[in-house]
């Protein structure tokens, strides 16, 4: 990735180092929907690490089932190893018959609670897989009886429906090393040969518990990202919150183009990517970018960065035009105040310009643009505070900064 990322910003004093992520609340779950066209079967999983294996192996992915309570009366999943088929319930006498006749009992898959029902339909032509099957769609239910599924009633109980909209596709392309030779741990950039960091195509969110506290720190601006998109071109922007100190971490977004092939890292057009370097994090794909080919632009959105502390660990949250694009397990480390930087880069030089307006830092929910420690000024120019720049690459005016 080849970005210049700021380091420490104690008052008055800079080092900058050279480079040569659905959000649920704590006792919720998503629920996931398969569909395995061979078998006929759907499959659903809380898991997403299971939903993506499932869909690299050939099953179709369908979205949200519903959204589930994290505790209640236990759903339990069990396996048929001769048919190859799924079958859940809450009735713990019927899970221990099929036990008792061959099927294999897996877990407590999710948990039944909430008002929204959730149908059970049985398929009496099924030869084998497929026999049954679950939804709270009510249209989804009547339709499949009038066309020989027999309904069975309410199943369980759900919170409601799982809205996967805000979520990245799924991609079961392996991470590219990146940045390689000049991670340090933390988040700083450095002479160390065999370290890397790893780019991700649509890594999948981590779950968020919900938190009624605003961010700690959030960071916006609305953008315009210029720049010639042609052969070989390749110039983009980061948008940064950092911890003040050595390896305090960094986190924020990537926008930018690059020239090239590959549709899974969102080349030949503006690709919109989420950074995670965690402090205390190794230099060995433990910091990363994702991109999100889900996401779209042209040259202007509004972008934001928000730094989460809960009780469940700390988390980058970032949004392009209210749109969530990354949600991920960080940390940052801080004596005092948290660095803030935008920068505009162009490696073939031919002068990308990044127009930032309307910036805004909020901290713990209050605005404290103009009142940081170090507000946001120009790179080594002092008294160009404000809340509007224009950035060019490889002038004096590429990189604004700031300690909150």
């Amino acid at each position: 990735m080849k970005w210049k990322l700021m380091g420490a910003l104690t008052l008055g004093v800079i080092s900058i180092g050279m480079i040569s992520q659905r959000v649920f609340a704590a006792d919720e779950t998503g629920m996931y929907r398969l569909y395995n066209p061979n078998s006929s079967e759907h499959f659903y999983t809380g898991n997403p690490a299971e939903r993506n294996q499932l869909a690299k192996i050939g099953w179709k992915y369908e979205g949200g089932a519903w959204t589930a309570p994290n505790s209640g009366s236990p759903v339990y999943r069990l396996y048929n190893p001769n048919a190859g088929d799924h079958h859940y319930t809450t009735n713990g006498a019927e899970k221990n018959m099929l036990v008792k006749v061959g099927w294999k009992y897996e877990q407590i898959g999710w948990y039944s609670g909430g008002s929204t029902p959730v149908y059970r339909l049985y398929n009496p032509n099924a030869k084998a897989a497929g026999a049954h099957h679950y939804t709270l769609n009510k249209a989804e239910y009547n339709q499949l009886m009038k066309i020989g599924w027999k309904g069975e009633g309410v199943a369980w109980y759900a919170l409601g429906t799982f809205d996967t909209s805000n979520e990245p596709p799924i991609s079961t392309v392996p991470p590219r090393k990146v940045d390689k030779d000049i991670t340090t741990a933390g988040g700083g950039e450095g002479q160390n040969p065999g370290s890397y960091r790893l780019l991700y195509s649509n890594k999948p969110f981590d779950a968020m518990p919900n938190t009624t506290q605003p961010p700690v720190i959030e960071f916006s601006a609305d953008i315009v990202l210029k720049g010639i998109r042609e052969k070989n071109a390749f110039y983009g922007m980061q948008f940064i919150i950092a911890g003040n100190g050595t390896a305090g971490g960094q986190i924020g977004l990537d926008i930018g183009f690059q020239e090239g092939t590959s549709t899974e890292f969102a080349q030949n057009r503006i690709s919109v990517k989420t950074v995670n370097f965690p402090a205390g994090a190794g230099n060995q794909g433990q910091q990363f970018y994702s991109v999100n080919t889900g996401i779209n632009m042209d040259q202007a959105a509004k972008i934001s960065v928000q730094y989460y502390q809960t009780g469940s660990g700390e988390f980058v949250v970032t949004k392009l035009n209210g749109k969530t694009v990354g949600i991920y397990k960080t940390k940052l480390t801080t004596p005092n105040q948290y660095v803030l930087h935008a920068q505009v880069e162009d490696w073939k030089q031919r002068g990308a310009s990044l127009q930032l307006r309307n910036l805004k830092v909020l901290k713990n929910g209050q605005d404290v643009t103009m009142k940081g420690a170090v507000n946001l000024h120009l790179l080594n120019q002092s008294g160009t505070a404000g809340t509007s720049f224009d950035l060019v690459a490889g002038t004096n005016r590429w990189l604004i900064h700031g300690a909150y």
